[in-house]
C-alpha cells in the first residue's frame, strides 16, 4: 500500500493507521491521502483499477467519517458512518444493480436497533431488532406489504419464543409458543433464485440450511404437526403453492415436476397450516 503523507508522522501512526487497518490496510492497490489536519481520504482499488472502497474522515482524531464500498462495476455496495473507528448509525447495502438489500442500525460497532431487509422489488421483506449483535424481540416477515409471519425472541440462546402465522392477505392463521428457531436460508440473498438443478420427476428433495441453497428449520411444540406452504414463482411465471411437511425439524418438499430438465423458482412468501 502506497502512503501519501506529510511530516506529521505521529498523526499517521496514532490516528490514520489504526483506522485504515479496520478496512484491510494491507492491500495491493490503495492509498491514504492526508488532506489537512481535520480531514483525510482512504481508498482501495480492485486489480483492474476500479474503486473498491473509500473512507472519508471528517475528523481523523476521533475516527469520524463515512465508509463506502463498491462493486467492480462501480455501483455502490454499502455505506455506513463511523465514529471512533467503529460503525455508528445506519448501514445500507445494495446489490450490483442498485437495489437496496438491507438497512441495519449500528452503535459502538455492534448491531443495535432495527434491521430491515428488502425484496428485489423494493418492498419490505423482514424487520427485526438487535442488541449487541444478538436478535431480540419481535421479528416480522412480509409478503406484498402484509405480515405473513412474526415471532418473538426472548432469549436468542434459549428456547422461549412465540410465533404467529398469517396468510398472504394478512389474516391470522395460528399462534404457537415454544417454537425453536424458525430459520430461512436462501443463499446470500432473500427472494433470489433458490433452486437451479435437474430433478427426476416427482422426487422428494430434502432442503437443509446451507449457504448454497434454501433450508427451512421449523421446530414446533410436542404433539403438533405442521405443514409449511411455500408460495413460489416458477420459470413459466406461474404462482404455485408447494406443500412441505416437517419431519425431524427438516422440511421435505415434493416437487410436482412433469418432466426432467432445469427448473428455476423464486420464493414469494410462505404460509403455515397447523394440524393437531
Amino acid at each position: 500500500m502506497i502512503l501519501f503523507i506529510d511530516k506529521t508522522l505521529h498523526y499517521l501512526r496514532t490516528i490514520l493507521i489504526p483506522v485504515v487497518c479496520l478496512f484491510g490496510c494491507i492491500q495491493k492497490n490503495g492509498s491514504v491521502e492526508k488532506e489537512n489536519d481535520t480531514s483525510a481520504t482512504i481508498t482501495s482499488y480492485y486489480e483492474n483499477g476500479q474503486l473498491e472502497s473509500i473512507l472519508t474522515l471528517k475528523d481523523p482524531s476521533k475516527g469520524i467519517g463515512v465508509y463506502k464500498s463498491f462493486y467492480v462495476n462501480g455501483s455502490l455496495k454499502s455505506e455506513v458512518p463511523y465514529v471512533n473507528g467503529g460503525k455508528e448509525g445506519w448501514e445500507e447495502q445494495y446489490d450490483s444493480i442498485g437495489r437496496k438489500i438491507s438497512k441495519v442500525h449500528f452503535s459502538q460497532n455492534k448491531q443495535n436497533g432495527r434491521a430491515f431487509w428488502y425484496s428485489e422489488s423494493g418492498s419490505l421483506e423482514s424487520a427485526s431488532y438487535w442488541i449487541n449483535d444478538k436478535q431480540y424481540g419481535e421479528v416480522l416477515f412480509y409478503f406484498n406489504g402484509n405480515v405473513i409471519q412474526k415471532y418473538y425472541v426472548k432469549d436468542w440462546g434459549g428456547k422461549t419464543f412465540y410465533i404467529s402465522n398469517y396468510n398472504r392477505k394478512g389474516d391470522l392463521l395460528s399462534e404457537e409458543g415454544f417454537v425453536f428457531s424458525p430459520l430461512i436460508f436462501i443463499r446470500e440473498r432473500r427472494n433470489a433464485i433458490i433452486e437451479e438443478h435437474e430433478y427426476p420427476s416427482g422426487n422428494l428433495i430434502r432442503l437443509r440450511g446451507t449457504d448454497q441453497e434454501i433450508g427451512i428449520t421449523v421446530a414446533t411444540p410436542p404433539k403438533v404437526k405442521s405443514k409449511l406452504y411455500l408460495i413460489m414463482k416458477n420459470n413459466s411465471s406461474n404462482i404455485d403453492t408447494l406443500e412441505m411437511s416437517v419431519e425431524n425439524n427438516t422440511a421435505v418438499l415434493k416437487l410436482n415436476i412433469l418432466k426432467k430438465g432445469r427448473h428455476t423458482s423464486t420464493l414469494q412468501g410462505m404460509d403455515f397450516k397447523n394440524e393437531s
